[in-house]
């Protein structure tokens, strides 16, 4: 894959174009990633490399990032628009699941408390 931008061939300069381009501050990006400013001055500067919890933080916050592109300049900066809609349609489908799960506990809960000759409307019954 082609590199985005020429100018953008270091981690500060990819760095400062994702803060720009989530339309944060310098210090909002620090903050929204849980690392100081002095932290992010270092990064954005140069000075200091970013960490391996540095970019976790980062990807937790901002899942879209493509963090090969962010450390190496390969690739485009976000992650592709597809995979995102297959873990969308991934994770609907998991609580599509998940629901059908509570609904089954649900009933088993209230079967238990019917041969136990507890009503399940009842509010007022607990289990001893």
């Amino acid at each position: 894959m082609k590199q985005l931008h020429s100018s953008l061939d270091s981690v500060p300069k990819r760095t400062r174009y994702l803060i720009d381009y989530f339309g944060f501050t310098d210090a909002a990006f620090s903050d929204a990633v849980g690392y100081s400013k002095v932290t992010m001055s270092k990064i954005l500067n140069g000075k200091q490399p970013p960490g391996h919890g540095f970019y976790v933080a980062a990807l937790e916050k901002f899942p879209r990032i493509n963090i090969n592109w962010w450390m190496t300049g390969s690739g485009e900066p976000l992650a592709h628009h597809e995979r995102s809609l297959i873990n969308s349609e991934l994770l609907l489908q998991e609580k599509s699941l998940l629901k059908k799960r509570i609904a089954i506990l649900e009933d088993h809960i209230n079967t238990l408390k019917q041969l136990n000759g507890l009503s399940p409307k009842s509010k007022n019954n607990n289990i001893n």
